[in-house]
């Protein structure tokens, strides 16, 4: 879904020379996966009238729907990629990407609560995804009345899937705000500031949470943690050191 750096690209190369499975004798069904996965990078990087040229209307396939769906909400035309996302779906009612997918396009058209119902089938197919998780939660967050707690929820599950993206964190952090529990949001915001290497923040912000956690808490020794991750890190930037 990003970029590929060099070594991602060489791994992949290495993993094709050394696959025992012989040239073409691949599952079949990987040719659909491969031509969803082009459109879908098609459709987000390139100009909706290049898409459209490469995905013509006479493109019935899964792939041409879906490039046009996205060339449709990048334009805006909101229906129209509608009308192509509801195709898909109806042939795949339980396809999570396919949810994923409407409910971002209606969810950055500003139609928010019909985006809480595909994100909500998304994450009711596929529990486990961290960043369709994540997703669900920043639109929780966005209703007309925040569903802070079910954010939280969703959000402590994704971080406890994968605790690397700064974006959940500091998600976690606006949701504890809003349940007004503010040592734990303070912690998150220290959290997303460790993971960016942002010392000064993450120290102010460590600070903060040590005020207001209990004694004798894992949030309150992950706080002390993070402290003293925090001071090597400013020791570090104040030798010219690398923080990572």
């Amino acid at each position: 879904t990003h970029p590929l750096s060099s070594a991602r690209i060489d791994h992949v190369r290495n993993h094709v020379e050394e696959s025992t499975i012989p040239k073409g004798q691949y599952p079949k069904s990987y040719d659909v996966l491969h031509q969803r996965m082009v459109a879908k990078l098609y459709g987000f990087l390139e100009s909706p009238e290049h898409t459209l040229q490469k995905y013509p209307l006479s493109n019935k396939s899964v792939a041409g729907r879906l490039a046009r769906a996205i060339a449709y909400y990048k334009m805006p035309d909101v229906e129209k990629s509608m009308v192509e996302m509801d195709s898909l779906l109806k042939e795949a009612p339980n396809d999570p990407f396919f949810h994923e997918l409407k409910g971002q396009i209606l969810f950055e058209n500003g139609r928010v609560a019909d985006a809480l119902a595909s994100y909500e089938k998304a994450v009711a197919l596929l529990p486990d995804s961290p960043l369709i998780l994540s997703d669900l939660a920043k639109v929780e967050l966005a209703q007309p009345e925040p569903k802070a707690r079910s954010a939280v929820s969703h959000l402590e599950k994704a971080n406890g899937l994968d605790n690397t993206n700064p974006d959940t964190w500091h998600m976690l952090a606006v949701a504890y705000g809003k349940t007004g529990n503010l040592g734990m949001s303070a912690l998150a915001q220290a959290e997303e500031s460790s993971l960016l290497a942002d010392y000064k923040t993450a120290l102010a912000q460590v600070n903060q949470a040590l005020t207001l956690l209990k004694e004798s808490t894992p949030a309150r020794q992950r706080a002390q943690d993070l402290k003293a991750v925090a001071i090597e890190m400013e020791r570090k930037a104040k030798e010219g050191e690398s923080l990572f």
